[in-house]
């Protein structure tokens, strides 16, 4: 993660994009994941400096402006508003020199997800499928991607905002959000997505939207092929 001295250094480089193919993958190997632990603290980027500044120089102002309705512009004033103005066009220059790095990472990458055919393994805890109901996955983020509304904090995403959300049979729920290296990289998890799917686990219409299959044609022929069942 990047501390308030790291905002005028770069983050880490981006990782280069790997070729996935076809929207279905026959790669067998298994992958992991990692996930992304959200921490309960206030973390310093260039747009909540930018912010603070700019809250604490207007407001002061503003309010003995328009609400005191003071006509009085006294050298404290003036201060303020030139250590705004001059904050605005550092924070312009920062945001310039930041526009091709990575957001702040917001949390720590400090534990795996892995997919098997048979269980699902988070941070090395094993849930067999027979005590999951459902599985829910929504994965469109990767590292790299253009995240250009951050505004001046960096327009790359660190890609880990993608998740998933496991039902137990207990009526326990697990959330988590997890890293994609590059686009599409689930896909290369095909082969087990479409085992969730046979077995009732992951809904069709999700395991099509993962996979990037919206077709009418190739949706009947990858059911056709695929799946034994369609929930």
């Amino acid at each position: 993660m990047c501390k308030i001295e790291d905002l005028f250094f770069d983050c880490p480089t981006i990782a280069k994009p790997r070729n996935v193919g076809s929207n279905v993958e026959k790669n067998e190997n298994k992958l992991k994941y990692k996930i992304i632990t959200k921490k309960k603290k206030f973390y310093w980027t260039v747009n909540s400096v930018f912010f603070t500044i700019i809250t604490i120089t207007t407001l002061p102002v503003f309010i003995k402006l328009n609400i005191l309705k003071s006509e009085n512009v006294t050298i404290l004033d003036k201060s303020l508003l030139s250590i705004m103005l001059v904050t605005f066009f550092v924070t312009i220059i920062i945001g310039i020199s930041k526009f091709n790095k990575f957001v702040t990472l917001k949390g720590e990458l400090n534990s795996d997800l892995e997919l098997k055919n048979d269980k699902i393994i988070i941070n090395e805890k094993e849930y067999l499928l027979n005590i999951i109901q459902k599985i829910e996955i929504s994965a469109f983020d990767f590292k790299g991607a253009y995240s250009g509304y951050r505004n001046f904090d960096g327009t790359l995403s660190n890609g880990v905002d993608n998740k998933m959300v496991i039902y137990l049979v207990d009526n326990n729920k697990i959330e988590l959000n997890f890293q994609q290296n590059f686009e599409n990289e689930i896909r290369n998890e095909s082969k087990i997505l479409i085992d969730y799917c046979n077995q009732g686990k992951l809904h069709y219409l999700n395991l099509l939207e993962i996979l990037g299959i919206n077709n009418y044609e190739e949706i009947q022929k990858f059911k056709s092929e695929n799946l034994t069942k369609s929930k």
